[in-house]
């Protein structure tokens, strides 16, 4: 073979080498393509998800409401005002009912049945304060993120009722994705109260505990944050199915900035104080094995602490609508076992 053969040979190993090596890197280069736009995406799909418009504040509905007072206050370390009312209880106060409402709707959660609601708490000598949270109402907010963002909100109601009836005893009452925003914000409380140094040298710092939270009222309580935000999500379709649907909670916490905790059960499990939930059976919009297993936890090590209540008419958050009468008895039922008429704690 001559001297120019041979380096044709020894050549041409080389060439294919290197022909691999291409496809490679292109094909590396298209699947880290496919992956970016499937993140852009997700996230695009998060932040629109999260500004969806809220239900309409009902301007007719709100004159037929008991006597209250309008109230605005700012979220807790944040320039977004809220909207809302304080419904003063005319006798002697059981404590601060702070109504918490589910994504997507208003102060005005169950329509104008919510003043029945509201009306009973007030009789049964509670002072109520309900507002509408970040982008929804009145309130202002670009965005809402199914209380993840929402328990800034919730600290911010806890220091305004407490201002506003000089008792820093609390009952949270959330719905739905209001359950989050009430059990984020307890966890955000510290074990003691803070001293007056503290106090003085940061204003926004509640003057609260979680000893303060006197009971916790849950209506339609998940397991996980991301159940609550599955909701608003089609699970028809490829891409739905396959990209949105596991990825998309896990975005809208990201855009959010809320920190690592999804996981309710582990926080209804540690709180010490009395706990009312009640729910629709069968519940048409979260997946029963979610609200079971949150439940069944909270039994297991706070039984003692716990009423479980179940309204059998099919819905998703409408245990009220559906049956009034056995919902406010059971409510009843609870406040009449766990609080007491003490005096307002100074």
């Amino acid at each position: 073979m001559s001297l120019k053969g041979e380096l044709r040979t020894k050549a041409e190993p080389s060439k294919k080498g290197g022909r691999w090596l291409l496809l490679i890197l292109i094909l590396i280069i298209v699947i880290l393509g496919l992956a970016l736009t499937a993140l852009f995406s997700v996230f695009q799909t998060a932040h629109l998800l999260m500004s969806l418009p809220a239900k309409p504040f009902n301007h007719i509905g709100a004159h037929l409401m008991p006597p209250c007072d309008e109230i605005s206050f700012r979220s807790q370390r944040s320039d977004i005002l809220l909207s809302g009312w304080f419904f003063k209880s005319r006798a002697a106060s059981r404590g601060n009912v702070i109504l918490i409402h589910n994504n997507g709707d208003n102060r005005l959660q169950f329509d104008l049945q919510t003043a029945e609601l509201y009306r009973f708490l007030n009789e049964e000598d509670f002072n109520v304060l309900s507002f509408d949270l970040r982008h929804s109402g009145k309130s202002d907010g670009l965005q809402s993120a199914y209380g993840l963002s929402e328990y800034k909100d919730v600290l911010a109601a806890m220091m305004a009722a407490e201002r506003l009836s000089g008792d820093k005893r609390m009952l949270l009452y959330g719905f739905g994705s209001g359950v989050t925003a009430a059990l984020l914000a307890w966890n955000e409380l510290p074990i003691e109260a803070p001293d007056e140094k503290a106090l003085a040298a940061d204003p926004e710092l509640p003057n609260l505990c979680r000893k303060d939270v006197q009971a916790l009222l849950l209506d339609t309580p998940a397991a996980s944050v991301f159940d609550y935000i599955r909701v608003d999500m089609n699970p028809e379709g490829f891409m739905n199915q396959h990209l949105y649907w596991p990825f998309l909670p896990e975005a809208v916490r990201l855009a959010s900035g809320a920190g690592q905790l999804t996981n309710l059960i582990p926080l209804a499990s540690q709180i010490q104080s009395p706990m009312f939930i009640i729910r629709n059976l069968p519940e048409q919009r979260i997946p029963q094995h979610s609200i079971d297993a949150f439940i069944n936890e909270r039994l297991r090590l706070n039984g003692e602490m716990t009423l479980v209540s179940e309204i059998a008419k099919a819905g998703h958050i409408s245990a009220f609508t559906e049956d009034q009468e056995s919902y406010l008895q059971s409510l009843k039922s609870f406040l009449d076992r766990w609080i007491e008429y003490t005096p307002a704690s100074e």
